[in-house]
């Protein structure tokens, strides 16, 4: 909480909402938000079953063919994005959040970016007793049977977009047709099965608005203690001359 006790970000529960509208959505509040006419703002939603193809993505890491012409796989379609990283699936049961935040000063470091949205996914998992981890050296939310959750962001004016992708009930078939983020032989599994099935993707958004925001501060609390890394001075220096910085996994 700050030291005003006014809550820093609001949240924004969009339902079920095609893929499209959505990104559109973001677009327009990273451009208001430049403009500090919105305030930090986390948009929760499901998605319809769609691809999204990253800008390192290749049609290698579809196991199924890609149509050019009808931009589906599967059946499925696939939308290009300006994200960094490969191609990923978001479906009906899986917890899509898109924080659309101004980072502070202290904040302006994109490797502990990654940390800090896994730390929210895990802390708010773990509500449901889910055993919820990282995984050495690789981005995201793991648990000791597969991932449970993506992570992809993009970073314009120091505001960034994209975001977590957490499964509960989703359909694991369609990640199938994929090699998630580029990960070959990637098991991916959900949420509700390590909590008997009682866990809903509103139950994990009820959860992750009490906890997105205690765990923010404490994370960027002690983050500020972190020696900046070489690499993260030169990740620095090309986000501010550069439109873009996005990284997914």
């Amino acid at each position: 909480m700050r030291k005003d006790n006014h809550p820093r970000f609001i949240f924004r529960d969009l339902g079920l909402q095609e893929y499209q509208v959505t990104w559109n959505l973001q677009k327009s509040l990273v451009a208001a938000r430049a403009q500090n006419v919105v305030p930090d703002t986390i948009l929760l939603v499901e998605h319809p079953p769609v691809f999204t193809f990253g800008r390192t993505a290749s049609q290698e890491q579809f196991t199924v063919p890609y149509e050019h012409e009808s931009a589906c796989a599967g059946g499925i379609p696939v939308v290009h994005i300006d994200r960094g990283g490969g191609v990923t699936y978001h479906g009906p049961g899986q917890s899509v959040i898109y924080p659309i935040i101004a980072l502070k000063i202290r904040e302006q470091r994109l490797h502990w970016l990654l940390r800090c949205y896994e730390e929210i996914a895990i802390k708010t998992l773990q509500c449901f007793a889910v055993p919820a981890m990282r995984e050495p050296g690789k981005t995201g939310v793991w648990s000791p049977q597969g991932k449970i959750g993506s992570i992809g962001i993009g970073i314009k004016h120091w505001i960034t977009y994209h975001g977590i992708a957490v499964n509960i009930k989703a359909n694991l078939r369609d990640f199938d047709l994929i090699h998630p983020c580029g990960l070959k032989g990637c098991q991916m599994v959900n949420a509700a099965s390590f909590c008997n099935e009682k866990i809903s993707v509103n139950d994990f958004n009820n959860a992750l608005k009490t906890t997105f925001e205690h765990v923010w501060n404490e994370f960027w609390d002690a983050a500020a203690h972190m020696p900046v890394t070489t690499n993260e001075k030169k990740s620095a220096a090309h986000t501010h001359t550069s439109r873009l910085h996005a990284q997914q996994s």
